[in-house]
């Protein structure tokens, strides 16, 4: 279920849609990594990926051993993400979207972003009947490393982080087991995303399980 680097790379209003920019994204990443998009039909301000985008990048994966996957914002989402058989799949820091858990099929492992120390624990207890990790998180873009220390305690942290900082000071301190970024320097969350220097940086430091 867990690898240690989860790359998210966006949905339409990151990607531009552009199938050679996705390409070209997906062949900078080096095995071991799982690449993740966001799925959605309509999310405020956002454009969806297009899906045959997201089956290139699958078929692209697939080709370079790069397993692909999603966050998904509604059930139309989930179901076409299904089609592909995921390793995960990822929901993302926000109660309202929490009730697509009981959806995916209850082998499949799920991993959920909290925002604080009570959150996380009420998932983990809420859903240890099924295989589910849950992520640290702070759901505001960009946050700042105070407010992970803050709202999470130091062995959670050592666990799982969904890092929306804007530098690598967060997964330096704690390096946790494992460790999701935005990916790629256009869109909404590029101030907040790595670059692929900073990506070799921290294989080359941590390593990938």
């Amino acid at each position: 279920m867990y690898l240690k680097i989860i790359l998210d790379l966006g949905q339409g209003t990151s990607t531009g849609n552009d199938r050679a920019y996705v390409e070209d994204l997906m062949n900078q990443l080096p095995a071991g990594v799982v690449a993740k998009f966001q799925l959605f039909t309509d999310l405020p301000h956002l454009d969806p990926l297009d899906r045959d985008v997201f089956t290139m990048a699958y078929e692209i994966g697939q080709d370079r051993g790069i397993p692909v996957t999603a966050s998904v914002f509604d059930t139309d989402s989930l179901e076409f993400l299904m089609d592909f058989d995921p390793v995960f799949v990822k929901i993302a820091c926000n109660l309202k979207w929490y009730g697509l858990i009981d959806k995916v099929p209850i082998l499949t492992p799920v991993l959920i972003s909290a925002r604080d120390t009570r959150d996380y624990e009420d998932m983990r207890y809420e859903f240890a009947y099924r295989p589910v990790g849950v992520m640290c998180c702070i759901p505001e873009y960009p946050a700042n490393m105070r407010q992970y220390d803050y709202s999470h305690n130091e062995w959670d942290l050592a666990g799982s982080i969904s890092d929306h900082t804007t530098d690598l000071e967060l997964v330096s301190k704690y390096k946790p087991l494992i460790w999701e970024r935005h990916y790629g320097k256009r869109g909404p969350d590029a101030i907040h995303a790595i670059d692929h220097k900073q990506l070799m940086e921290v294989v080359n430091a941590f390593g990938i399980t």
